[in-house]
């Protein structure tokens, strides 16, 4: 299965999502997804492992059920730490 959803949070540690339960459909807790690519913008795509850590749902007044997913990093090596930390501050807004 693939799944494109959008990055709602980063960190060195993972990353937050936030989707339909749709398009979230087989992201349970535990699951581990390999051969993921993150596209940080134009220049930056990142091939990772993760697991799912977390889901949570909540209702949104425009969108519906909406679900957030945490999900872990696994087996970072020490190239792909580096390019997920270049771009952390541009992103929180402390490279102004």
């Amino acid at each position: 299965h693939t799944y494109q959803l959008p990055i709602y949070d980063l960190s060195l540690g993972g990353i937050g999502l936030r989707c339909s339960k749709l398009e979230a459909k087989g992201l349970l807790k535990g699951r581990k997804i390999p051969d993921v690519v993150l596209e940080l913008g134009e220049e930056i795509e990142i091939a990772t492992e993760l697991e799912v850590r977390f889901t949570r749902s909540f209702r949104s007044f425009l969108l519906g059920e909406q679900l957030h997913i945490g999900c872990m990093f696994i087996h970072v090596a020490a190239e792909t730490a580096a390019q997920l930390a270049a771009p952390l501050p541009l992103i929180s807004g402390s490279g102004k």
